[in-house]
């Protein structure tokens, strides 16, 4: 007859054996703490596919931000050959229309913007030189004669950097002086073809980015002077000017890239990094007015990026951002508390680093995402994940 004393003691080690192959190692505590430099691949990560056929190769010199309308993508490249197109995807990429040289406007310099108003037509702005006058050139494309039906100039011969926005009737337009570094945002009731001046905005800025929600205009925008992050609403009763008022106190200080964006309850939301080129997202709480950070820790990715970028699809943020010490582009979306990898994309693809400026947006249409940026040889590049 067996020891009842021995066999308790066998179990009780069987069992101790069970709980402590089940604890996952020594160090205890996830590989992957929400907030850490390596976001989790799990199940989080998508399938992502180039869809690259037919966009510019070896001749981009500039994107705007990926625009999806009617689960369509649209694209605009301004090239080497000093043309600009607007460019929508079906299967592959098809040129709607390109702005020579030896026509009416010329493309110069920087990328240019897109954006759509609520009749599904599209609007393209980019800096530009039309019978010796600079400015920023402003067109509608009409799907009617597959041309740009109007062509006007606005802003001056310093004017760069535009960037289109709109609300459900009028499109605003912003654009930076590259001589004093102030900004300028005009108007545009959609229909009409002269644009309308909004109220000096006051100081100077290295970058800005334009945002609109309910009919108010919102600037994020990094100050010259101090490398701070701020942002500004403009407000007008009827039958006045209208002003430039701060949300907040400054967002944060000394920052190097950033982008803007608002959700769809009105929620403002800001990506950016730190001197040490750290990446942190804060939204902006109408209660206590003050920016807070969005996560668990203050830093969601505490390496050096640079080339942030934000969009917000309902109320849940996507992010993505390059790691400058792995050279890589990463894609994260906040749910649950946590900042969760959806993926990552490689210089090993193209076999050279990535460029310096990448001109990185995204897109997100249902549960499709859309990354587009700049690669490496003047390439241009749209990643679809789901």
């Amino acid at each position: 007859m067996k020891n009842p004393k021995i066999q308790f003691y066998s179990l009780i080690c069987i069992l101790l054996l069970i709980v402590v192959s089940g604890c996952g190692g020594s160090g205890g505590g996830s590989n992957n703490p929400p907030g850490g430099n390596n976001p989790p691949s799990g199940p989080t990560a998508l399938n992502w596919q180039s869809l690259d056929t037919g966009l510019a190769s070896n001749i981009a010199q500039g994107l705007s931000k990926i625009v999806v309308n009617q689960g369509i993508p649209f694209i605009a490249c301004r090239y080497s050959t000093n043309d600009v197109s607007i460019l929508k995807y079906d299967g592959s990429w098809i040129n709607l229309y390109r702005q020579y040289i030896n026509t009416t406007l010329e493309p110069m310099e920087g990328s240019p913007s897109i954006t759509f108003d609520v009749f599904n037509q599209v609007y393209l702005a980019c800096k530009g030189t039309a019978s010796g006058a600079q400015g920023i050139g402003f067109w509608k494309y009409a799907d009617t004669d597959g041309k740009f039906a109007v062509r006007t100039m606005t802003g001056g011969v310093n004017a760069v950097e535009p960037f289109l926005s709109r609300n459900s009737s009028i499109l605003y337009l912003l654009s930076r002086d590259s001589s004093t570094s102030s900004l300028t945002v005009t108007s545009l009731t959609i229909g009409a073809t002269s644009w309308t001046g909004l109220s000096d905005f006051g100081g100077t800025c290295e970058a800005a980015d334009l945002e609109v929600f309910n009919d108010y205009p919102y600037i994020a925008f990094k100050s010259l002077d101090t490398g701070d992050l701020f942002v500004k609403k403009y407000s007008a009763n009827d039958g006045e000017s209208g002003a430039w008022d701060s949300v907040g106190s400054p967002v944060a200080t000394a920052i190097g890239d950033f982008a803007f964006d608002i959700d769809s309850t009105g929620m403002l939301y800001t990506i950016f990094t730190n001197a040490s080129g750290q990446v942190a997202v804060k939204k902006y709480n109408t209660g206590t007015t003050n920016w807070e950070t969005v996560g668990p820790a203050e830093y969601l990715f505490s390496g050096n990026a640079d080339n942030v970028t934000i969009f917000i699809a309902g109320t849940t943020p996507y992010i993505a951002y390059r790691d400058v010490t792995n050279d890589q582009i990463k894609v994260r979306k906040f749910a649950d508390n946590a900042w969760l990898g959806l993926g990552s994309f490689s210089s090993e693809e193209e076999g050279v680093s990535l460029p310096t400026q990448l001109d990185l947006s995204l897109y997100v249409d249902g549960n499709v995402v859309y990354a587009a940026y700049m690669r490496s040889g003047h390439n241009a590049t749209v990643k679809k994940g789901q």
